[in-house]
């Protein structure tokens, strides 16, 4: 007789503790289907991808006054 597999584990991704519980999931008939609305993921995205973009520049200035 056959072994019988154990089914993957799925382990938690690492996430910002905002998007802590969210789930995107994608159904059968490829309908996007959230637990957030789009509102919020807007927000979020808007804020925290322009800190990074502010980083981002912050950076750059060093690199250029370092050579």
């Amino acid at each position: 007789m056959g072994k019988k597999k154990n089914p993957p584990r799925q382990e938690e991704a690492r996430v910002h503790p905002d998007l802590k519980g969210f789930r995107i999931d994608v159904d059968e008939l490829g309908r996007i289907r959230m637990n957030r609305t789009t509102e919020e993921m807007g927000r979020f995205l808007k804020d925290h991808l322009h800190q990074e973009e502010e980083q981002a520049g912050k950076d750059e200035e060093e690199e250029e006054r370092e050579a």
